[in-house]
């Protein structure tokens, strides 16, 4: 088991030589805390220590969300870095006006929309418009506006997101059925 000191030195070596690409093991919290409660006194894991850290990194700095990998029972999030990306390439149609909205219509435009706002883009004068209910079973799911605040305008269309994944991140925050961002 790393010590605590070694887990805060490979963040900063992370965060000061950012990674082409990062890969999160997404576990729910429930079992960080079985393992925590059994092995570490009931304190905080050094793995969710890093799952949080890669999670702040990703939604700080300019990695889009790829996909989410399945092998067997484990599933494994994927960001690329992909510094001074265009905004209208995380969204397949529309273009962010009010007469012509971008579209949410999976899990890979929603999270590319909350790592963008997250990484400091406001989204002012800017339109989304939820086309699908989205699944996010599959990811650890950090809030728009989580880090940075969304200034936009995300209607939901009567669609919902579901199965949002309990961690820290949501823990924080208490959202609705399907309100997913900070409002102006």
């Amino acid at each position: 088991m790393a010590s605590y000191k070694n887990i805060i030195n490979d963040i900063d070596v992370i965060e000061n030589k950012l990674p082409k690409v990062i890969i999160i093991h997404n576990l729910y919290d429930i079992t960080y805390e079985g393992h925590e409660n059994l092995f570490n006194y009931g304190q905080k894991s050094g793995t969710r220590i890093m799952r949080d850290a890669l999670y702040r990194i990703v939604n700080t700095y300019d990695y889009t969300y790829k996909g989410t990998f399945i092998s067997g029972k484990d599933n494994f999030a994927v960001y690329c870095y992909e510094p001074q990306k265009e905004i209208s390439s995380c969204f397949r149609y529309g273009n962010g006006t009010k007469d012509s909205p971008y579209q949410i219509s999976n899990l890979e435009e929603l999270i590319n929309l909350a790592n963008m706002t997250n990484q400091g883009n406001h989204f002012e004068n800017t339109y989304f418009i939820q086309t699908e209910d989205i699944d996010c079973a599959s990811v650890v799911w950090v809030p728009i506006g989580f880090f940075s605040p969304f200034k936009g305008n995300f209607y939901n269309n009567g669609y919902k997101i579901y199965n949002i994944n309990t961690s820290n991140f949501n823990t924080l925050n208490s959202y609705g059925e399907s309100v997913i961002a900070q409002q102006k």
